[in-house]
């Protein structure tokens, strides 16, 4: 069949790019590589392509940006509504496709503009090759990779009979499958106006209120159910009364999901080598970096509990120092989330950090995950002289950067010897080794800063946690948009680690080898949807993630036994077994520390609530921000109180009474902070090597 030139809107979301800000400038836009790629290959293609995006831009930078791309137009405005119908724009006679991850947006294409819908930019593709579209849940014993035609994964997960993958698939790739010998279920779900996600089940009263207006099941298989969300009122897909500790978990289409992680191992072995050939070329811009503090060093003046408990009040409404207003509520509903994400980006700024946020939309809201970032030396890096012209010369052009003109000042800056040489060596491919030869990477958001100070070879180091709350529990009723959530426990204690952290850390600044990434993410309660949108960004930039620890839940304890739980269980062996060192390395420092019971240390690749044998089961995989990396092929673990069922032998769990009410308003500070310190003593001994 040939193909007919088609009209694709795009929403700017996270399965697409985010907007490229300099100060309260909008100065272009950062497309992930792949969907970059994609683009380009559609408008050869004679498609054309529409922009829209949910935010007001100056019409001068939307004008810059619009002479930089080859889009039809570019649209952008308050919400998708006002800019879709206030905005004439022409498709001349092509047949329209309106693509956009988030479900409200495609509701209000379909239902409101008389548009088709879908949900990623590669869906869209196929639909103008003419393709027929299947969602599907496959079974097979191969897993997929980039190579294979017509995959567009949701979910992929290691079973014993292979590999599960949820998602979209054409005809030919349904083809394909059953030729290699997978089974195929076609589940009735529109991809269209629909969004789906796990609801996990531990006990049968949690089945009492599972079906809603606007939610169905799709499938089903051990403990958790496969449902789609269609109703624009089901807004708080998570408000289930029964609904155990990460128990919703949302499934957006990642093809991501499909590409190899960075190994750091080789990632370093690359950027030593190109720091050799650019000193053998020219010693005056390479040099050693700085000295680094060796990995067993200890300060003593490790999180303590007076400021570990102030740090969760602050966020959690109880206090307000230093802080105008004190905050009610995280929830995404709530005006005090945005307020929250502002604080931590302003207080973390204040410490030392480069802090920013990471967008994404989800419900129709734009909502923000805060990252914060201490850059590590790396093993060498570029003269700051040298960098500084190099970075000068990068900034002028948008990107994908124009080469030919390109080409013309890096020769000035690095000297024509210099260049050529670079040039010849990358076999004409060094425009798209720029980055990474260079020491430039698309993950670290060089363009903002005045002074770049990552090294060669500088891995990323991140811990994380979620900075949203929810009160849905609470008897008598609740509404997200006004009502305290407080949180204090959930998560306002991983907030506190996050901020203790960071003040120990800061202290070896110019000192770690790898850049330490605080991560704060919005939406878990949601369904993981801040982190997936996070840990998918990074996949897409081959970013050399060496080791994610996050904190969920660390400040519940009412006992004396001080006991804390460590979760690295994962589906896929392969990810678990690199998860583990992590757990090991946490465990070390807080027995060396003192403070805490051994630590329950979770290493299944299944799930079973109340299973004896941890070795075996992992009741937590997928349950909380790590499992958004550890499906990405990062290694993670994440850190908690006693929540899950311990063995005959040892105390009864601890799990909080108050989780997902207003009442979560009481922490053992001491305990909390006890934790954070091993943490943050672990994330240090990971960046110095």
């Amino acid at each position: 069949m040939r193909e007919k030139p088609g009209a694709i809107i795009i929403h700017l979301d996270q399965s697409i790019g985010e907007l490229r800000t300099e100060g309260d400038r909008v100065t272009g836009i950062d497309f992930l590589p792949h969907i970059c790629i994609l683009i380009n290959q559609l408008v050869k293609r004679d498609h054309s392509i529409i922009l829209v995006i949910t935010q007001v831009i100056a019409a001068e930078d939307l004008a810059a940006i619009q002479r930089e791309t080859s889009f039809v137009a570019i649209i952008a405005d308050t919400s998708l509504e006002t800019a879709m119908r206030e905005h004439k724009f022409s498709t001349d006679g092509k047949k329209a496709l309106f693509c956009s991850t988030d479900r409200l947006n495609r509701c209000i294409a379909v239902d409101g503009l008389h548009l088709d819908a879908v949900p990623h930019l590669v869906a869209a593709e196929w639909i103008l090759e003419g393709r027929r579209l299947f969602f599907a849940k496959v079974l097979t014993k191969r897993k997929p990779d980039t190579k294979d035609i017509g995959i567009l994964p949701y979910y992929i997960e290691k079973v014993e009979e292979g590999w599960l993958i949820i998602g979209l698939l054409t005809d030919e790739g349904m083809i394909r499958l059953c030729q290699a010998g997978a089974t195929a279920d076609i589940l009735p779900f529109n991809y269209d106006t629909s969004d789906c996600g796990f609801l996990r089940i531990d006990s049968p009263a949690e089945l009492s209120d599972i079906c809603r207006e606007g939610t169905s099941i799709l499938a089903f298989d051990r403990n958790r159910l496969l449902l789609a969300f269609s109703s624009p009122g089901t807004k708080d897909i998570v408000s289930l009364p029964h609904a155990a500790h990460g128990a919703l978990e949302m499934l957006v289409p990642s093809p991501e999901l499909l590409l190899p992680a960075e190994d750091p191992e080789g990632f370093a072995r690359r950027a030593k080598g190109f720091a050799s050939a650019l000193h053998h070329l020219s010693p005056e811009i390479i040099e050693t970096s700085l000295a680094r503090v060796p990995p067993t060093q200890q300060i003593l003046e490790l999180p303590d509990a007076k400021t570990f408990q102030r740090d969760a009040e602050r966020y959690s409404g109880l206090a307000a120092p230093g802080i105008s207003l004190p905050i009610l509520s995280r929830h995404i509903s709530h005006p005090d989330n945005l307020r929250a994400v502002q604080e931590l980006v302003s207080e973390l700024s204040a410490l030392g950090y480069y802090a920013y946020t990471q967008s994404f939309v989800h419900n129709g809201q734009t909502l923000f995950n805060v990252i914060a970032d201490m850059p590590g030396t790396g093993y060498f890096r570029i003269k700051p002289v040298v960098l500084k012209k190099l970075l000068t010369v990068l900034r002028k052009y948008p990107r994908p950067w124009p080469w030919p003109l390109l080409k013309k000042d890096l020769a000035r800056t690095l000297g024509k010897k210099v260049f050529m040489e670079l040039d010849r060596k990358a076999e004409g491919q060094l425009k798209n080794k720029l980055e990474e030869i260079f020491g430039i990477y698309q993950w670290y958001p060089w363009w903002k800063l005045r002074e770049y100070t990552i090294g060669f070879g500088s891995q990323l180091v991140i811990f994380g946690s979620h900075l949203d709350s929810t009160a849905q529990g609470s008897a008598g009723g609740y509404d997200p948009a006004t009502d305290p959530a407080p949180g204090m426990d959930d998560n306002a204690s991983g907030i506190a680690a996050g901020l203790a952290v960071a003040r120990y850390l800061i202290r070896f600044k110019g000192q770690l080898v790898h850049t330490v990434r605080l991560c704060f993410f919005n939406a878990e309660e949601a369904g993981l949807v801040g982190s997936k949108a996070y840990a998918a960004r990074m996949k897409s930039m081959n970013a050399p993630v060496k080791a994610v620890i996050c904190a969920d839940m660390i400040g519940y304890n009412s006992e004396s036994n001080l006991i804390f739980e460590i979760h690295t269980g994962y589906s896929d062996p392969a990810i678990r077994n690199l998860s583990l060192p992590l757990a090991s390395m946490v465990e070390t420092w807080a027995s060396s520390l003192g403070s805490l019971q051994p630590a329950q240390i979770y290493s299944g690749t299944n799930v079973a609530t109340g299973a004896p044998d941890r070795s075996l089961y992992d009741p937590a995989i997928n349950r909380s921000d790590h499992g958004a990396f550890h499906q990405q092929g990062y290694p993670a673990i994440v850190v908690s109180e006693d929540y899950f069922a311990n063995l005959p032998t040892e105390p009864g769990k601890d799990p909080n009474p108050n989780y997902h009410t207003a009442k979560d308003t009481a922490i053992d500070a001491v305990y909390g902070s006890a934790i954070a310190s091993a943490v943050a003593c672990a994330i240090k001994e990971l960046a110095t090597s």
